[in-house]
This record gives C-alpha cells, sequence and structure tokens, in this order.
C-alpha cells in the first residue's frame, strides 16, 4: 500500500495518467480521421484515374467512329468514281464499236466503188477540189 505522503505523487500519476490517456485516445481518432481521410483520398485518386481512363475510351472510340465514317465516305466516293468510270468505258466503247461498223461499212462501200470504176461503171472527175463519183445507171 501507499503512504500518506505518496498521495499527492499517486494523484499526480494519476492526473498525468488520464491526461495520457486523453492525448492516446485524441491521437487514435487524429490517426482514425487521417487514415479515413486517406482512404478517402485514395477512393478519390481511384475515381479520378477511372474517369481518366473512360474519357480517354471514349475520345478513343470518337477517333475510331470518326476514321470508319472517313473510310466509309471515302469507300462510297471511290465506289460512285469507279462507276462513273465504268460507265465513261462502257460508252466509249461502245462508240468505238460504231465507229468500226461505220469504218467497216465504209471500206466495203469503198472496195465496191473500187472494183465498179474496175469495170467502169462508175467514172470519177474532180469539180472544184471535190471527187464525184458517178454510177452507171442505164
Amino acid at each position: 500500500m501507499t503512504s500518506h505522503d505518496d498521495l499527492p505523487q499517486v494523484v499526480a500519476l494519476r492526473g498525468q495518467l488520464t491526461e495520457a490517456r486523453a492525448v492516446a485516445s485524441a491521437n487514435a481518432a487524429s490517426a482514425a480521421r487521417a487514415q479515413r481521410e486517406a482512404s478517402e483520398a485514395a477512393a478519390l485518386a481511384l475515381e479520378a484515374h477511372a474517369l481518366e481512363k473512360a474519357e480517354w475510351e471514349l475520345a478513343s472510340a470518337h477517333a475510331a467512329q470518326a476514321f470508319e465514317r472517313s473510310l466509309a465516305d471515302t469507300t462510297e466516293a471511290a465506289a460512285r468514281e469507279r462507276a462513273a468510270a465504268e460507265a465513261s468505258l462502257a460508252r466509249a466503247q461502245s462508240e468505238i464499236a460504231q465507229l468500226e461498223s461505220l469504218f467497216e461499212s465504209l471500206r466495203r462501200e469503198h472496195a465496191v466503188l473500187v472494183a465498179d470504176l474496175a469495170t467502169e461503171q462508175v467514172s470519177a472527175m474532180d469539180c472544184d477540189g471535190v471527187r464525184l463519183i458517178v454510177t452507171d445507171c442505164n
């Protein structure tokens, strides 16, 4: 047991112990508060990172869509140009065929005229720089 003389010292020690407990409790509360704030900050940082990632993914998706639209537009334009070129080629081929047919007709007529001239059923004369061919129609 303690003596009466030690009583002020015990009371002082008890006060110090109470004060130390209060400080420890305050420190524990402060540490808990700091830990909560750190957890909240970490959660906010994770949330910010997730938002940045989502924004990046959204921007990437928009860029991909714009590229796909551009590619589709380019493909459509190329298809239109190809169709126009094919139509132009078909027209040119048709005109060539008509010209070849006309040339063949002219070649046949020329051959007939040459043959007629050889048999003298046709006579030719020049008139003002124009060669006139006259057939004998009996």
